[in-house]
């Protein structure tokens, strides 16, 4: 992903380069129109390149300044990823941990239940069984 980020970014600034040649190729051309009209002197149309020039070598230092930029961010983001993703791992970890915590602490409190529900049923099963005889007892 962040290779494809930089990749985009490259191709961006290849075609903002490519953009801004063009320009100023075209931007001379009309100049050189203009001045056939108006008679400028050599002097003038050659400043006037110069100057066309010059904005676009600075237009191209913005857009390169821009494209580092965005690639020193999408490398950040790269390693926030990759440090997001670790800690997802490390508590993926922890939460399992805790499960097998918890389930052991059901199954230990399921037995304890099981044998105190079971004591209680055998102690009502004995009181049963003994008052049965008392009431046959008392009843003959």
């Amino acid at each position: 992903m962040l290779t494809e980020i930089i990749e985009a970014t490259l191709v961006m600034l290849i075609a903002a380069v490519i953009g801004f040649a063009l320009s100023a190729i075209i931007e001379s051309s009309k100049i050189k129109k203009m001045e056939k009209q108006k008679g400028d002197t050599l002097e003038d149309r050659v400043n006037r390149l110069t100057s066309s020039l010059k904005e676009a070598a600075g237009l191209i230092d913005e857009v390169e300044s821009e494209i580092r930029n965005r690639s020193t961010m999408a490398e950040k983001l790269g390693s926030d990823i990759k440090s997001y993703k670790e800690l997802a791992e490390v508590k993926k970890k922890e939460v399992e941990t805790i499960v097998q915590f918890v389930r052991g602490e059901l199954r230990t409190e399921y037995r304890k239940s099981f044998w105190a529900g079971f004591s209680i049923n055998f102690l009502f099963f004995i009181l049963g069984v003994g008052a049965t005889i008392i009431v046959t007892l008392i009843t003959k």
